[in-house]
Order: structure tokens, then C-alpha cells, then sequence
């Protein structure tokens, strides 16, 4: 028996070792603040879940009180650093021969349950704090700013100075109310969907923001001007400042230019600009700056039938395709700004295409370009047909200005300049072959054009021969008297030398004779 109670002396004294540290922190007295407890070196804390005042108690014993009462969502503010401890349980009392393992810990003289160190659902938001008494009695204490309470009555004393922060009452003994904190509870906090801390009034869950038309930690200061919506994130453009802190609905005045929507805080959609997005641009792929309604790239200039730096004038008549840059030559003034067709009454003289937007093909003229001319080289004139090189003419087969009339009957070739004699069918305007190659020429004409004339070629001839019969008569009288002359000339060449030598001979007898 003796040995039994040593050995349980001596689990006792063993758990007392093993007793997790614990303390309270940022609170107003020492004797309450959020719980923390130490692992591994450091300092984490504990969260409210499955946390009551059997928790409350044995931390507060572990202290050295005897009594306590927990407040949860942080009330001391949050922690930061690990969280330890979640979902403690210290209602089952627990003997220290209760064996110990990864979720038990040793709190004074219990030994509780938990999900294991840093296995958690919860974060610093659920930090839970306790408050500790010595008697319990004083779990219903006061918390007057100033001079206490009546120890009776438990009323404060100078009830002018009011509560501590996050308390209030009569007797300052009641937790501040969801959404209220600070001295008496009279400063609001509006948090979304989370409450305040009772003392600080900073918003339990900060991720959530604040409630419509409140901004700050606390969620106590209203939206600026211009600013709505949850924690003041929104911004509205009214046309005459102020809206709505929750809905950003304009007090009056509409929206500026380049907003829409009820609250003014929807810029324009593509392609709408102005006041209330009323007027429309018509720019090619960017569409417009929604203020201003310039286009955005002014280079690729408007969509059909618009131009301008906005896009928003339509085409003057005459004009059409993007940015109205196209011309239709409707003989009807006036076509479609989107696709150039004319309104009625087709193309003007010298252009075709289904927006009379296209000069007539070489060769073509007139009305609808149905006309053709038959120039030589250069082609004519689209709209009257005249020949833009007159001095060319004509193909063959083709006379006139135009060059679109076909050769009279008998003439062909280059602009009608030459002429067929056929004797009945005419010939053909282009080659100048008559039409019957079987028949005969007219008289006086022969040829496979019947465009040479045979009375001439004849009298040629004649002229020809007579020729050259006169020149054979000449020969023969030259040759007749050369050969009559040229006796008597040798004769008188003969007679001419006796002589000289003769009168050589006198001249000599004389020289002697002397």
C-alpha cells in the first residue's frame, strides 16, 4: 500500500513537471488577455473553437486563480506567429495516470484534448482570451473607468466616467455587443460579415472588408467623397460631386462623360462615348476613347459610310467605304455609304462596277462602259471616247473620232484610208479582201484587193517601151555617124601632118640658103 501511494506521489510530481507553460497578454490587468501557450521554444496561441469556461478555468488554475470566464473572436486583439492549439477540451476530468500522447496536453492538474500541435481550422481572428478571478464571486466584477463600484450593489461609482473599453452597463459588466466597441460600447464598427473586437474595434475577419459606405480598420469611417460600396472601394463619376455612400447613386446631374450605369462607375462599352455613353464612334478595330470619342488608332481609320477624328459623321453624298474614302459616279447623285450602289439611275459615263466606283477598262467608254473604241496605242477617253493620241488613228477597219465606226463600203485598213474595188460583195474593212474572192474587180482594177488599178500599169508599160525604143533609134544615128566621121577625120589628120612637115622642109632650105 505504502509503495502505491509513492508511486502515485510520483506521477503527480511528474505531470506537475510536464505542465505546459501558458500566459495571458494584451490585456488591461494581468489577470486576463489572450490565452498563448509555449511549444518548442516559441509562443503561439489558441483558438476559440470548442473553448468554455471548463477551458477557461484550468488555464486560469495553472496561473493561480480559481475561477475564469473566456471571451472568444479575439477580444484582446489578435495574435500572430503559429496558432498551437485548436479544439481544446479540458470538461472530462482526467486523473495525471491518464496516459499521454499527440493530442493531450497537460493543463495544472488536467489533462486535456486537442487536434495536435499546429493542426488547426481557425486563424488569429479566433484567438481566444480569459479573464481570472480569485473568488467567484468576482467573475461578475466591474469594469468602471474610474473610483470602482459599489461592493453591494456592484453599480459604478462615478457613472458620468462610464465603462472600460468593450464593456458596458450600469455595473460595466457586460461584453460590448456585436458591432460596437471602445469606452461603453459607444463607438460603431461596421464589419462585414464578422464582428469588431470589443476593445480595439478592429474588424475580426480584416479580409472581409468593411459593410457598404465604410472604410478603415475599424470600419468606422464613412466614405470620402465619390467613393461607395464595400470598405469605400468603388468610385463613382458624377457630374456634380457626391453620391450615395452605399449605392453611388448621383445626388443629381447624371453621370460625367465616358461613365454610365446607376452609380456612374461603368465606363463606356466599346464603340459609345459621351455623356451617359450616349453617342456612338464608328472606329475600325479599337474602337474610342470614351471621354473624347477619338479613335484609339487613328491609323486604321472608320468602319463604312463614317468619318472624322470620332467616326461619328456620316459620308457626304458622293462618298462611301471606310472613313469615306471611296467615290461613286452615280448618274442619280446619292448611293449607299456603306457599300457605294447607287440609289438609281445607274453610272455616269465612264465608270462601271456595282458602286460606279471603277473607271472603264482600256478600250471602253460611255455609259456604263458599254461603248467601245477602237484606237490605235494609247486607248480613249473613258467618259466621251475620243482617242487620247488623235494622230495614231484608228485600227484597222475603224474611222471617226472615236474610232467606232466601222468602215464605209470600200474602204479598210487604218482609220478607212484605203479603198477596195470589188465588183459586187464590197470587201472586208480590216484586210481590205473582198468579201466574194470568186468575183472580179471593177474595170480597171485587179489585185486580191482589187486596189490596183491595170489601165495605169499599162500605159506605164507603153511609156516603157516608147522609151525604150527612142533611146535604141538614138543609139543607132550616134553609131551610123561615128562611123561616117571618124574616116574623114583620120583623113584630115593625115593631111594635117604632110602639111607641117612640108612647111618644116621649106623652113630649113631657107635657114641655108641665107
Amino acid at each position: 500500500m505504502m509503495l502505491l501511494k509513492i508511486l502515485i506521489l510520483l506521477l503527480q510530481i511528474s505531470a506537475l513537471v510536464a505542465n505546459e507553460r501558458v500566459r495571458l497578454v494584451h490585456g488591461r490587468t494581468r489577470n486576463q488577455g489572450r490565452v498563448e501557450i509555449h511549444h518548442n521554444g516559441r509562443w503561439g496561441t489558441i483558438c476559440d473553437d470548442g473553448f468554455g469556461n471548463a477551458e477557461a478555468m484550468t488555464v486560469c488554475k495553472l496561473l493561480g486563480y480559481r475561477y475564469g470566464t473566456f471571451l472568444d473572436k479575439a477580444f484582446f486583439g489578435s495574435g500572430n506567429g503559429s496558432i498551437f492549439v485548436d479544439n481544446l477540451n479540458c470538461s472530462v476530468d482526467q486523473s495525471p495516470m491518464f496516459s499521454k500522447g499527440p493530442h493531450t496536453l497537460q493543463l495544472g492538474g488536467k489533462l486535456c484534448r486537442f487536434s495536435g500541435w499546429g493542426v488547426k481550422n481557425c486563424s488569429h481572428h479566433d484567438d481566444v482570451g480569459v479573464v481570472c478571478e480569485v473568488c467567484e464571486s468576482c467573475q461578475s466584477r466591474c469594469h468602471c473607468k474610474s473610483s470602482g463600484c459599489d461592493w453591494q450593489t456592484r453599480v459604478c461609482k462615478n457613472q458620468e466616467r462610464g465603462c472600460l473599453d468593450g464593456w458596458r452597463g450600469r455595473r460595466c459588466d457586460q461584453v460590448c455587443g456585436q458591432g460596437t466597441f471602445g469606452q461603453s460600447c459607444s463607438s460603431s464598427c461596421h464589419c462585414r460579415n464578422s464582428g469588431c473586437n470589443a476593445v480595439t474595434g478592429v474588424c475580426t475577419h480584416q479580409r472581409n472588408g468593411c459593410l457598404e459606405g465604410w472604410k478603415g480598420v475599424r470600419c468606422n469611417q464613412a466614405c470620402s467623397e465619390g467613393k461607395f460600396g464595400n470598405s469605400c472601394s468603388q468610385h463613382s463619376h458624377c457630374k456634380v460631386p457626391g453620391c450615395h455612400s452605399i449605392t453611388g447613386m448621383c445626388k443629381s446631374g447624371g453621370c460625367l462623360p465616358g461613365w454610365r450605369g446607376t452609380s456612374c462607375s461603368q465606363v463606356c462599352a466599346p464603340g459609345a462615348f459621351g455623356q451617359s455613353c450616349s453617342s456612338r464612334c464608328q472606329c475600325r478595330a479599337t474602337g474610342c476613347d470614351p471621354v473624347t470619342g477619338v479613335c484609339t488608332t487613328q491609323g486604321r481609320g472608320c468602319l463604312e459610310g463614317w468619318t472624322g477624328v470620332r467616326c461619328d459623321q456620316a459620308c457626304s453624298e458622293g462618298k462611301f467605304g471606310n472613313s469615306c474614302s471611296q467615290h461613286c459616279h452615280c448618274k442619280v447623285p446619292g448611293c449607299v455609304s456603306t457599300t457605294g450602289i447607287c440609289k438609281s439611275g445607274g453610272c455616269l459615263p465612264g465608270w462601271t462596277g456595282t458602286s460606279c466606283s471603277q473607271v472603264c477598262a482600256p478600250g471602253r467608254f460611255g455609259q456604263s462602259c458599254s461603248s467601245r473604241c477602237h484606237c490605235r496605242a494609247t486607248g480613249c477617253d473613258p467618259v466621251t471616247g475620243v482617242c487620247t493620241t488623235q494622230g495614231r488613228g484608228c485600227l484597222e477597219g475603224w474611222t471617226g473620232v472615236r474610232c467606232d465606226q466601222e468602215c464605209e463600203y470600200g474602204t479598210f485598213g487604218r482609220s478607212c484610208s484605203s479603198r477596195c474595188h470589188c465588183k459586187s460583195s464590197g470587201c472586208d474593212t480590216v484586210t481590205g479582201v473582198c468579201t466574194n474572192q470568186a468575183g472580179d474587180c471593177e474595170d480597171g482594177w485587179t489585185g486580191l484587193r482589187c486596189d490596183q488599178n491595170s489601165l495605169k500599169e499599162k500605159k506605164e508599160e507603153g511609156e516603157e517601151e516608147e522609151s525604150n525604143s527612142t533611146g535604141y533609134q538614138a543609139a543607132v544615128s550616134v553609131l551610123s555617124f561615128l562611123l561616117v566621121a571618124c574616116p574623114m577625120l583620120v583623113y584630115s589628120v593625115k593631111k594635117f601632118r604632110i602639111s607641117k612637115q612640108n612647111n618644116l622642109s621649106t623652113y630649113d632650105n631657107t635657114e641655108s640658103s641665107l
